[in-house]
């Protein structure tokens, strides 16, 4: 028993040691990003090569104009520092990649894979072998296999060329229904407008329909090639589990006594007041109904439906089984994941969401309050200055009771009740 609690201790110590002396990990330099956009542009020209050998006429110069201006953005975001290029990281990613094309060769070789700054848990298909994975995956996937699970599933929208196939469905509505529908509508001369919005509600409605279709063969394809590899089959519903449990950068539960605790400042006692909120409660959001249902243009089918259709065809999956334990590496991984959420947020400029979640982590570990608390006091300058030049409503958002937690809510209507001078206060007083 003994053990036990000096390894807690020890593990304790560890993580608020690491947090004190932790250095974000740097940016490529200059010479480094002119290197990897020139890498990434080299195999965008040899994808167009491949796109005027398959396609021709108009169809091959409209696929051609949207990846090149997939390819011209996504340059621009190397450029920007979007990315990060870490050789731990990138060869983990190609130790996983490894393992599913030994038991799938027709996984084409040559895929590049860029870890994005985002700390949301998710990964991507562009089309073009080329694939982004938000750095949240390390840190909130459990082992290498669950993001094995969803590399799998990303190479299935490959091998399926989904992308490629939705931008000729674009090309063949463009050139010929869309147009026909339109002189169509033209001619009837009574209620256009009505008819050209039920014409848009419809293409949108079957746009949606097929995304969300390709969504169930991905997971379909992306579970037999995971299957023929050495990670557990229950991994693969693990992650899409773990995905939609973690589809928001919103942790509930921030206790009103944790604001009073961590601003109740001794030039500036906690004032009750900071805690007013609107009352929402007569609104009636069902009143309101939009001519176009949301829920009809969702791209993705709900993660529970996917889940229960993968285990309707493939029967061993039914089993809930425990997450596996990482590897050392790949906790590792996680654990830099960990502590680069709050570099990640203050790239991204999410100033109000980054102090939310610090408030959230002070709660939460007291082994690691004095970082966040460090952070936080940076995150309040930032909020100190939009304020002071009237752009906080780019850092910080406004209440939407229909979309956010309660918690949440109480986070916002909080940092907007608090005074220019107040929060000169606290950032002042943090960052000390």
């Amino acid at each position: 028993m003994k053990s036990i609690i000096y390894l807690l201790i020890a593990l304790l110590f560890f993580k608020n040691s690491l947090a004190q002396t932790y250095r974000p990990i740097d940016s490529l330099s200059a010479e480094g990003k002119a290197l990897k956009l020139k890498e990434y542009n080299d195999r965008g020209k040899e994808f167009e090569k491949s796109i005027d050998k398959q396609y021709s006429g108009g169809e091959r110069k409209f696929i051609k104009k949207k990846f090149e201006d997939l390819h011209k953005e996504f340059g621009e975001d190397i450029k920007d520092g979007q990315y990060v290029f870490d050789k731990s990281f990138d060869a983990k990613v190609n130790e996983i990649v490894k393992a599913l094309r030994a038991g799938n060769r027709n996984i084409p070789d040559g895929l590049s894979f860029y870890i994005s700054k985002s700390n949301a848990a998710n990964a991507f298909s562009m089309g073009d072998k080329n694939f982004i994975i938000n750095m949240g995956s390390f840190y909130y996937f459990e082992n290498e296999a669950q993001m094995a699970a969803v590399i799998a599933h990303e190479a299935a929208h490959l091998l399926l060329q989904h992308s490629l196939k939705t931008i000729r469905q674009k090309y063949a509505i463009q050139k010929n229904s869309a147009k026909k529908e339109l002189r169509a509508i033209k001619s009837k001369g009574e209620k256009k407008g009505e008819n050209a919005l039920n014409f848009l509600k419809q293409m949108l409605e079957e746009e949606s329909k097929r995304s969300r279709q390709a969504e169930y063969e991905a997971d379909s394809l992306g579970y037999l090639l995971f299957k023929k590899t050495k990670y557990p089959h229950a991994e693969f519903v693990n992650a899409l589990q773990l995905l939609a449990e973690y589809d928001t950068l919103q942790p509930k539960g921030l206790n009103i006594d944790t604001y009073k605790k961590v601003f109740h400042l001794p030039n500036q006692p906690f004032k009750d007041e900071w805690l007013q909120r609107e009352n929402f409660s007569a609104y009636d959001y069902t009143k309101y109904q939009a001519k176009i249902n949301a829920d009809s243009l969702k791209s993705h089918p709900e993660m529970s439906a996917r889940i229960s259709r993968l285990r309707k065809l493939y029967p061993e999956l039914q089993k809930n089984e425990t997450a596996l334990k990482p590897d050392p590496s790949f906790e590792e991984l996680s654990q830099t994941a960990w502590m680069e959420q709050m570099p990640n947020l203050n790239y991204a400029e999410e100033y109000g969401a980054a102090v939310y979640v610090c408030l959230h982590r002070i709660q939460r570990d007291e082994e690691v309050a004095d970082y966040y608390k460090k952070w936080m006091g940076f995150f309040f300058q930032k909020i100190y200055k939009a304020r002071k030049e009237y752009t906080l409503n780019r850092y910080l958002d406004r209440v939407e009771p229909a979309k956010q937690s309660e918690s949440y809510q109480q986070f916002i209507s909080f940092m907007w009740n608090i005074s220019l001078a107040e929060i000169k206060t606290i950032a002042d007083f943090y960052s000390k």
